[in-house]
């Protein structure tokens, strides 16, 4: 793979993953377009024929028309056989309950790869958007599989 696609896969990674990441009681895909501008648009998790569209803070599902799929580089409807796609597996695990002691600033749970400490303001643990793991080298929620908690990755 070209060194500028794989370039422009990971501004869309970067992209996707500027939102504040939801919390535990926040993990609706509306939340992802919380102080986002009008019009941004990220992958629906679940479904790569469909994408979440920001308007005034709040996402709404939109599909892509005919046989098209939404790429999660170019961020617009294209072939399906064309489009990079970033579909997690639903999501099997509970949150864990957490006891002392006070785990590592930005650290990621070791039941949950999805969940992370947070020790911005006051400390907290905070969970990715569903399809999400925690990559605690960037510090951010990536598209990940969370049950071998491995990011996905394009062959």
């Amino acid at each position: 793979m070209k060194s500028s696609l794989k370039f422009a896969v990971l501004l869309a990674l970067v992209a996707m993953v500027c939102a504040k990441p939801a919390s535990s009681k926040e993990n609706t895909s509306s939340n992802v377009c919380k102080g986002q501008k009008d019009g941004t648009k990220f992958p629906d998790m679940k479904n790569c024929n469909k994408y979440i569209k920001c308007e005034k803070s709040k996402g709404t599902s939109k599909s892509c028309e005919g046989n098209k799929s939404f790429d999660a580089v170019s961020l617009t409807c294209v072939k399906s056989s064309g489009a990079v796609c970033f579909q997690a597996p639903a999501p099997t695990t509970e949150l864990p309950i957490v006891e002392d002691p006070i785990p590592e600033c930005f650290s990621v749970s070791e039941t949950d790869c999805g969940m992370y400490y947070d020790c911005n303001g006051e400390a907290h643990w905070e969970q990715c958007l569903e399809g999400y793991i925690y990559y605690s080298k960037l510090r951010s929620c990536l598209p990940g599989n969370v049950e071998t908690c491995q990011l996905y990755t394009l062959n």
